[in-house]
Order: C-alpha cells, then structure tokens, then sequence
C-alpha cells in the first residue's frame, strides 16, 4: 500500500468545500466565421470587432441582355435579423443547437414568407415543406421598387424542424444605392449602425449548399469592405456566409422576356458584421 499516494487524496476529499450542487452555466464561445471547407474569405483582421450576427432574408435581383445571354446581377433587397444569440455556446439561453444553427438560413428560407413588399404579395408565402407547387417563375418574385420594405418592421418568428421556437428581433435592411453600392442600414442595432460597401472577396459556396427555392443554386460568400465613400457609420466590413438559394437561372428560362428586365430570386444568408 502506498500511504504516499491515499493520503493526500483522503486530506483533498476532507478539505473540498461543502456547497449546494448546482448546474454551471456553459462558457460562452466565442463566434468563428464559417469555412466553406475548401477557398475561403480573407479572415477578419484582428482589429476589427464582432458586432453582430445577422440572418438576412430576400431576393437577389438580375437581368438579361437577351434570352441567351448570362443573367447580371444588379444587387439585393434584404431584411436583417440580429441571431447573435441564437449562435451555438453562445451562453444565451436562445442558443441553438449546431445543427439546427447550420440550416438556419434554410429554414428561414423554406418557412418563412419573404420579408418585402413583392408586386405580387401571395408570391412570398412560405412554401412549407418545399411543396413545388407554392413556387413561381423568377419574374413573380419582383418587389415593389418604390417601396420594397414593410413598415413597421417585423421580427422573424419560425418553428425549426427539431422543435425549437426561434426569435429574432429586426436589425436592418439590405439594399443597393444609387451609385450600386451594397448599402446596410442597421436601423435596429443600438446604437443605429450604417454601412456602405464594395465587394473585397468573393469565394464559391459549398457544393452542398441548399441551391434554393428555384432550385438554381446557393449565391457565392462575399467579403464587403467599406467603400470610402464617407458613409459607414461603426461597420467597417460585411462577410456574406451560409448561404441558401439566390442564384439565376440562365437567361432562355428565366422568364424575362425583355432586354434589361428585372428578375429575382428569393435567398437567405448569415451576415457577420465587424467594426
């Protein structure tokens, strides 16, 4: 027998401190850009600052020179929902799980109706359960252009396939100005947050990435850096990650029928913003 080793096991066993046993909260993990698993975005620098995890949701907007031509796209109308804490291990108690937090976007996507003022409204109902015939052509799924974001804004509320109930309350809209510049107004963010960007980085999305309601394909990841137009306000870079849907069809099945007419296509993505 070896007193060397029992005894001071025994004396650490009498002197350990006689509290309520009581569950620990986990520890907050800090967040990790996604990794499309092969060419990635350019990391964040180590200056910059998480601010917030959104989940937008919207369309992608595009046009055709000719019905054989390749489709251009000519920007976003999107509305932003803050889901910071929704993040796995993020110590909230609204974090999801890993799964459920990976297909969030799809779920958005599927079950939850398009957040805009569509030309035709019954267009953006939720199609439950990819049910093909709630689906229309891309040139259905156009919004208003004079006024493509309901007011007052709302929260997204969806019931995820595994059973939680997520909410996540509105953060801002997604647009591009007048001068074609992927533009974010954080309107919901506190302080108020705005930003206007350029394009830095564009990498495919996974092969495995949901192709969408069109069933086209998932729209590439995107770095967005501020443009130096004197407009961002706390945002300095936007990264586009996780997407789900958004990307065209060819121009012969489009729909347009018309040179330089506008279509779209409905999308969903996770914006990480840095400032």
């Amino acid at each position: 027998m070896q007193l060397s080793t029992i005894i001071p096991l025994a004396a650490f066993a009498i002197a350990a401190p006689t509290t309520d046993c009581k569950p620990t909260k986990p520890a907050a993990v800090a967040p990790t850009l996604p990794s499309t698993g092969s060419t990635d975005l350019p990391t964040p620098s180590s200056d910059l600052t998480l601010l917030y995890i959104a989940v937008g949701h919207g369309i992608q907007n595009y046009t055709c020179a000719s019905d054989n031509a390749t489709a251009v796209n000519i920007g976003a109308l999107a509305v932003f929902y803050d889901a910071t804490a929704l993040y796995p291990s993020s110590g909230s108690a609204s974090a999801l799980s890993t799964a459920d937090w990976d297909d969030l976007t799809s779920s958005v996507l599927w079950d939850t109706s398009i957040p805009l003022n569509l030309v035709d409204q019954a267009v953006g109902t939720a199609p439950y359960a990819e049910d093909a015939a709630t689906l229309y052509p891309e040139e259905s799924y156009n919004a208003d252009a004079s006024d493509p974001f309901p007011a007052p804004a709302a929260a997204l509320t969806l019931a995820l396939p595994s059973g939680p109930r997520v909410q996540a309350p509105f953060l801002g809209r997604h647009y591009f100005d007048a001068l074609s510049s992927p533009t974010i107004d954080l309107s919901g963010a506190r302080p108020a947050l705005f930003f206007s960007g350029a394009k830095t980085g564009d990498v495919a999305a996974p092969a495995a990435s949901d192709p969408g309601l069109l069933d086209t394909k998932a729209v590439d990841w995107l770095e967005l850096a501020d443009n130096g137009r004197g407009l961002s306000v706390g945002v300095s870079n936007v990264y586009r990650v996780v997407t789900a849907g958004g990307g065209a069809q060819a121009c012969s099945v489009s729909g347009a029928t018309e040179a330089g007419e506008v279509f779209s296509v409905p999308y969903a993505a996770q914006y990480w913003i840095y400032g």
